[in-house]
């Protein structure tokens, strides 16, 4: 998935998004229909009716192997030709060939992006960034990061004409910006999903507000396109009320201390989080850089280790620090009330 961390405009995002789906197609199919074949380094499926057959790619190979029920990670261990012959002894001992209900598979020219239900509902990225466009046609909105690929979307939008103070960090014109971030699997590997997203301005540290905070959630199983992007519309128009209260929240973490101090609470975090040691170092890294010993200095140094990480861990880290904001006993951090 291609990862973009220069100024772009949210028309430019979606340029790139329709770009890749002129290329992509749908097609149902049964086992029955399919035919694996070894190719120089990828396994490849083909279809019939589809000409040439495909280059399998890892989410869809995962997703084959799990049909057939072989572990996909020793799969994937395996040369070609040897991880054809598992999976075409699996599906003959299986009787794979025999079932009835036929599976969506999902393409990108001569790849194979995934393998899920037919009842899945395609959500596509496309259809949800023009929505988020056009439902913030009126705003000033900057895209802070973006990643566009052939298995989804992740994105996040920064209002430039809303910023709301901090005023009990010690930091003089402590601001952040409200925004929203987007995230959506085409290939079955999650849900579509928009929720608020926080960007504290001084540092560019970035949190989402994760569970109950979520905006809206569609899974790709019985649901009406068309309402989706009416709920998207409606969401957007409610961002800076919902993220108001979760500023408040930071703004307040300032002045609650952590039990044992936020140094310590950090080794532990990262502990029962089962972090790298050079994740946990770059934690404490962060905190002794920027040190509060408070729930903020806590959250302050998880979303400032998340920035430099690969996407998936960034995300991850920025979930947890709102999950740190809303409910820090669940992460066993005890902390004192606020003030």
């Amino acid at each position: 998935m291609a990862e973009t961390r220069k100024v772009v405009s949210l028309s430019e995002v979606l340029k790139k998004v329709r770009k890749l789906q002129g290329h992509k197609w749908d097609r149902p199919a049964r086992w029955s229909d399919t035919q694996f074949r070894a190719g120089q380094r990828w396994v490849r499926l083909a279809v019939r009716d589809r000409g040439r057959s495909l280059t399998v790619m890892p989410t869809a190979f995962e997703q084959v192997c799990r049909q057939m029920g072989i572990p996909p990670g020793y799969a994937a261990s395996l040369d070609p030709t040897m991880a054809i012959k598992l999976l075409n002894y699996e599906r003959r001992r299986r009787r794979v060939d025999r079932r009835k209900q036929p599976m969506l598979i999902r393409g990108y020219g001569n790849l194979l992006r995934g393998v899920v239900s037919d009842r899945y509902v395609p959500l596509d990225d496309a259809m949800a960034v023009a929505a988020v466009r056009d439902a913030l046609a009126e705003r000033q909105v900057r895209v802070h990061h973006c990643r566009v690929g052939l298995d989804g979307l992740e994105l996040r939008l920064v209002f430039e004409d809303l910023r709301l103070p901090l005023l009990r960090t010690g930091r003089v014109g402590d601001v952040v910006s409200p925004g929203l971030y987007l995230r959506n699997s085409e290939v079955g590997l999650g849900c579509l999903v928009l929720e608020c997203f926080i960007l504290r301005l001084v540092c560019a540290n970035g949190l989402v507000l994760p569970g109950d905070s979520t905006f809206h959630r569609w899974r790709h199983v019985a649901v009406n396109p068309e309402q989706v992007v009416a709920e998207i519309h409606r969401a957007v128009g409610r961002v800076a009320g919902e993220v108001a209260e979760t500023v408040g929240l930071l703004d307040q973490a300032a002045d609650r201390g952590v039990r044992g101090g936020a140094r310590e609470a950090l080794g532990a975090l990262a502990h029962r989080e089962s972090l790298s040691r050079d994740l946990t170092g770059a934690l404490l890294h962060a905190y002794d850089k920027d040190a509060h010993d408070s729930l903020f200095g806590v959250v302050n140094a998880v979303t400032a280790a998340a920035r430099s990480l690969p996407a998936a861990m960034r995300t991850r880290l920025e979930l947890l620090a709102g999950s740190l904001l809303m409910q820090p006993e669940q992460h066993g951090i005890g902390v004192a009330p606020a003030s």
